[in-house]
């Protein structure tokens, strides 16, 4: 459409353009109708069942201070339990008498207290983890999305951004915006294949406007949101109506532009367009949080593993009892 206006085959091209220093100087341009910044725009995170979710509601620190706490509470007490006086004496008056267990007694006491503390500690966290799920966001910025290598990224082929970034990797190829162009997937043909290109897995850099647009489109057709937006931006960038250098239109479009900028027109118009737009723009993971979110056969997936170890090696020491207390199993040479 630029090249249209440069060889003046139109009067006026609604666009809006986002207006740069090599568009001035073949088309001019109206007074700005937007002002924004451009983001990423990403597929929308969905809250997963986590095989080893069981285990998240204590740090593995802490889980080694229960394994090892467990551990030396068994040495104590079988320790104890050996050293009674009917053990190391053989007394049956003092078995008759009942002493010699006391300390073996408050030790496993005192144990058993920690451990219901510690379950209810454990299944408190666990029940708060179900109910607000946590969803990983993959990154918020241009500096978090170069660092990752899950999602690939692109953008429009002609568009500002990628003249932007291939500058930036011209004069700077390690510079984050360098990367950025240096590690894009191919171009998109047209801005129009942004909404199929991201959800198809690959994050497109569009502007913030527009891609607000585009998030309440989808939600509009498929009644769900299938698109998050980073609140980190780049790239501020005024968008404007383009004519022919010189064209005697201009003056009269800026007089129309600014009368509907001061009456707050043109907000109205950019707000009624982004109406299905405020509950996709919510952070991943912070949308319908009043429902509880049912369980899958995956959140069981780790505690079933752990339950099938347990059966196993439960049934390998009775094998290994069995087999070692059979008769004359001792006596053999």
């Amino acid at each position: 459409m630029m090249g249209m206006l440069h060889r003046r085959e139109v009067d006026v091209a609604i666009g809006p353009f986002g207006v740069t220093l090599a568009r001035i100087a073949v088309a001019d341009f109206s007074q700005p109708i937007t002002a924004t910044d451009h983001a990423i725009l990403y597929p929308r995170p969905q809250i997963d069942p986590d095989l080893m979710g069981f285990i998240k509601p204590f740090t593995l620190p802490v889980w080694g201070l229960v394994l090892a706490s467990l551990v030396l509470v068994t040495i104590t007490v079988l320790a104890l339990h050996a050293l009674t006086p009917e053990n190391v004496y053989g007394s049956t008056e003092v078995r008759r008498l009942g002493g010699g267990e006391g300390a073996t007694r408050v030790m496993a006491g005192l144990w058993m207290l920690v451990t219901v503390i510690i379950a209810e500690v454990y299944c408190s966290n666990l029940k708060a983890m179900l109910i607000v799920p946590k969803v990983k966001i993959p990154f918020d910025g241009l500096e978090g999305m170069v660092k990752q290598t899950v999602i690939p990224w692109t953008m429009a082929h002609g568009s500002i951004v990628q003249s932007y970034f291939e500058s930036a990797y011209n004069d700077d190829p390690t510079s984050t915006m360098g990367r950025v162009w240096a590690g894009r997937a191919p171009l998109m043909r047209s801005a129009e294949a942004i909404i199929p290109t991201v959800i198809g897995g690959t994050a497109g850099m569009y502007t913030r406007h527009s891609s607000t647009y585009l998030m309440g489109l989808d939600f509009s057709q498929v009644r769900w949101c299938r698109l998050a937006l980073t609140r980190g931006g780049y790239m501020a960038v005024q968008h404007s109506m383009g004519f022919p250098l010189g064209s005697p239109l201009r003056p009269v479009i800026d007089d129309m532009v600014y009368r509907l900028m001061e009456f707050g027109l043109m907000n109205k118009f950019i707000s009624s367009a982004m109406i299905n737009t405020s509950y996709c723009i919510q952070p991943p993971g912070s949308e319908g949080i009043q429902d509880l979110r049912p369980l899958a056969v995956g959140d069981f997936l780790g505690v079933f593993s752990l339950y099938g170890a347990g059966v196993v090696a439960s049934a390998l020491a009775f094998a290994g009892e069995v087999l070692v207390a059979r008769p004359g199993a001792g006596n053999r040479h």
